[in-house]
């Protein structure tokens, strides 16, 4: 991979990071989908990653979260 594809793969999952913190202060899915689409937009990637696959990803977070805490 090369060097700017590495650093936005970073950047990715340290977004993803931050969206798994704020998720449990959420009340309902709605919301947790808006403050991830917040964290992409302040970190500049929006633009970079699909809408589809930031919404599934945020739905898969919100559903391990009470899975898990069952």
């Amino acid at each position: 991979m090369g060097a700017v594809k590495n650093m936005i793969v970073d950047l990715e999952e340290k977004c993803f990071d931050q969206v798994a913190e704020q998720i449990s202060h959420c009340v309902d899915i709605a919301e947790a989908q808006e403050k991830a689409h917040d964290i992409f937009l302040e970190n500049g990637l929006l633009e970079c990653i699909d809408n589809d696959y930031l919404e599934e990803s945020v739905s898969e977070m919100w559903a391990d979260q009470f899975i898990g805490s069952n």
